[in-house]
């Protein structure tokens, strides 16, 4: 009788998981093959990068750089609870990215990451992962909210430019030191969470992080905030066609504005490639062309989501073997 109650939840479980697989699957196909036509998309990137493949081996090259400074962050983070090895950060990394890949906004990412953390340390490794991504969420809305600020003060007082660098000026150093507050921030809001009251480990492990552990994860993100817009800047400056003439530092600024109104969708990472196209169209009304949009969002997408979400798959899997052998 308690096998068979024991094995019930297993068999619910990987029914459960057989359900996501065959509906991420599904939503998958309907995303790149229905939705938004992706013959279509990859005719056209065969054309463009068979004549000059050099955006897209640049986009690819930094793809690893990308995911290497999140797992530096990420261990970085979890020295203060419990060290970790390279090899672990970027395993949990890369496993937390295929987990994230079927959930809202990456929250997935959490659950992948403890996978390589012994048992009595996950519960306070949660507070790593989530500082980290505290700290990348600064960066963006800082960034991204201070361009969207500039280009209001210049649409409002076109005339007035020391009135948008200010204005944006104060956006940035206001976002700065909001972020410094996090800690105490995170426990005036999870306590009012039963789940998180009862769980004071995962509270205290954020006490644990010093101003100069937050200003160093700060940094570390800023790094890769930068690598993840030069990939997109490259493969929109060089591929799409625009009626009025794009400066490469309007479009430089752009980006931000790009990644800040896509931070505040909620979306899953499988559908990702269809908002980013929307938002991006929506912010490049003189593209010639919308098929070049779609097709630099879907390489970004395959590249930087897909491609470490197989290799975290792949990871899994072998850890799986080891453990039956």
């Amino acid at each position: 009788m308690n096998n068979r109650a024991n094995d019930n939840p297993q068999k619910w479980l990987r029914r459960i998981r057989w359900f996501i697989t065959v509906f991420a699957v599904g939503y998958l196909y309907y995303e790149l093959f229905i939705h938004h036509n992706i013959r279509d998309i990859a005719n056209y990137a065969s054309d463009v990068f068979g004549s000059n493949p050099w955006p897209l081996l640049f986009v690819l090259i930094l793809m690893p750089a990308n995911w290497l400074i999140e797992s530096i962050k990420w261990k970085y983070l979890m020295s203060s609870i419990r060290p970790i090895t390279m090899w672990e950060a970027i395993k949990g990394i890369l496993m937390g990215v295929s987990i994230g890949l079927f959930t809202p906004n990456g929250i997935g990412e959490f659950a992948g990451r403890m996978v390589v953390v012994p048992k009595p340390h996950r519960e306070s490794s949660i507070s790593a992962s989530i500082a980290g991504s505290m700290a990348q969420l600064a960066i963006t809305i800082t960034i991204g909210g201070a361009c969207v600020v500039y280009f209001i003060s210049e649409l409002v007082a076109p005339n007035a430019e020391v009135l948008a660098i200010v204005a944006t000026s104060i956006t940035i150093v206001a976002g700065f030191f909001l972020y410094f507050q996090m800690p105490s921030i995170v426990r005036k809001l999870f306590n009012r969470i039963q789940w998180f009251k009862n769980h004071q480990d995962f509270l205290n492990a954020f006490e644990k992080f010093s101003k100069r552990s937050l200003l160093s994860a700060y940094v570390i993100s800023l790094l890769r905030y930068i690598v993840f817009c030069t990939q997109i800047f490259v493969l929109i400056y060089y591929t799409v066609d625009f009626d009025v003439a794009m400066s490469p530092m309007k479009l430089f600024f752009l980006i931000p504005v790009f990644f800040y109104v896509q931070t505040l969708i909620p979306t899953i990472a499988l559908g990702e490639v269809g908002i980013r196209g929307a938002v991006l169209i929506y912010l490049l009304p003189q593209a010639t062309n919308t098929l070049p949009i779609l097709m630099a969002t879907t390489a970004i997408w395959l590249i930087n989501i897909v491609a470490p979400a197989l290799l975290g798959l792949g990871i899994s899997f072998t850890q799986k073997l080891k453990a039956e052998t």
